[in-house]
């Protein structure tokens, strides 16, 4: 009886083990993007200008990082990489870090025809320096301009949606030029002027003065120092 009961109990056993390996492979699995974008401006740029292609889109940096120098992609993302068919990227040197990933891909490059500034990140970046400020998209003409290179990028990549882009791209420079209007960039002065907006600390406790600049020139994150008159 025990013996009897033993294989009963291991047919029972492989019996649910069948019937688990039936349904995993029944469950339906996610689909496969076919483009990938780097970062949320650039997905959202992408993810408008393909409503209503049946395109699918998945974003590769999804967490909440200030800067992607020095970022390194999951076994998950490198997959999503290469199944995709095209790779929309924000540019000017931010996905650096995907050069190697990224050869042999079709590639839509955002930062095209965009002016870039010059920046000094050593202090923010642990001490990487970069020649360009790769944060093009805080400007709402140059995410004008990165909408424009996304869109003809998927047109050619995807000539048979090409009309609804051009009407999805219609209704998305609608909204940034309104933008654009409601946000103009202010005039300044040729002489240097500036309003402190924020007083901070470093780590070895030296008051930093945060200011914002209403006149003149000054190049991001330079170090302005400054003695107390007698």
């Amino acid at each position: 009886r025990m013996r009897d009961f033993s294989m009963r109990k291991t047919a029972i056993i492989c019996a649910a083990v069948l019937l688990l390996t039936m349904l995993c492979g029944c469950v339906s699995q996610p689909p496969k993007a076919d483009i990938a974008a780097t970062t949320l401006p650039v997905y959202q740029f992408t993810s408008i200008l393909c409503e209503d292609t049946g395109l699918q889109i998945t974003r590769l940096v999804t967490e909440s990082v200030s800067c992607l120098h020095d970022y390194s992609l999951n076994v998950k993302q490198v997959k999503a990489v290469e199944s995709a068919e095209l790779v929309v990227m924000s540019g000017a040197g931010l996905e650096d870090f995907m050069a190697d990933l990224l050869k042999g891909k079709a590639v839509i490059d955002a930062s095209k025809d965009v002016p870039l500034m010059e920046s000094c990140h050593a202090e923010a970046h642990d001490g990487h320096h970069h020649e360009a400020d790769p944060h093009i998209w805080l400007s709402v003409a140059n995410a004008i301009q990165m909408a424009k290179n996304i869109y003809h990028g998927l047109c050619q990549a995807y000539p048979q949606h090409k009309e609804t882009f051009q009407a999805n791209m219609n209704k998305l420079m609608a909204k940034l030029q309104a933008l654009d209007a409601y946000a103009p960039v202010p005039e300044r002065g040729e002489d240097f002027g500036a309003r402190v907006f924020k007083i901070s600390r470093d780590p070895q406790g030296n008051r930093l003065t945060w200011i914002k600049l209403n006149g003149g020139s000054l190049q991001p994150r330079t170090l302005l120092p400054y003695t107390l008159p007698d």
